[in-house]
């Protein structure tokens, strides 16, 4: 179901905040998680890269779902996380 798959992508993004949420703690604050340990901020990083996967999936879904939830949230940021924008040859 749709529906379903939809309150997984949520349920995902929410799993992987609480994760950055925990070890951002652990570490004393951002600064100290990002700069001083770098499984940390490597872990940070790939669940990052899983709220962006999970907004994508919403937005395929459902593209007005994410509004309807998580209003005043930057989605198309979110959901660009991701993506590599080579700097242009010229």
């Amino acid at each position: 179901m749709p529906s379903e798959r939809l309150a997984a992508g949520f349920r995902d993004a929410r799993d992987a905040i609480d994760l950055i949420d925990a070890w951002v703690a652990e570490a004393g604050g951002a600064d100290h998680a990002i700069l001083d340990d770098i499984k940390v901020r490597s872990a940070i990083e790939r669940q990052l890269l899983v709220i962006s996967e999970a907004a994508i999936r919403i937005d395929k879904l459902d593209p007005a779902a994410s509004l309807r939830f998580g209003p005043g949230i930057d989605w198309p940021g979110i959901r660009g996380i991701g993506q590599c924008h080579p700097p242009s040859l010229r």
